[in-house]
């Protein structure tokens, strides 16, 4: 939740809307990136790799 609320004060911050979407599309695509390569390794592994990553 930490993450979010900080990337919802800079966007508050920045006056350009075409850019607060832009990051705003951006930050969606890396984190749905990160969901299916943490699924595809927890496939081929057989074990989650956030304990990994902890």
């Amino acid at each position: 939740m930490f993450i979010l609320q900080v990337c919802a004060h800079i966007f508050g911050q920045i006056p350009d809307p075409e850019l607060q979407l832009f990051l705003s599309r951006q930050i969606s695509d890396d984190g749905a990136q990160a969901e299916n390569t943490s699924r595809t390794v927890q496939i081929i592994s057989g074990h989650d790799p956030i304990e990994d990553i902890q």
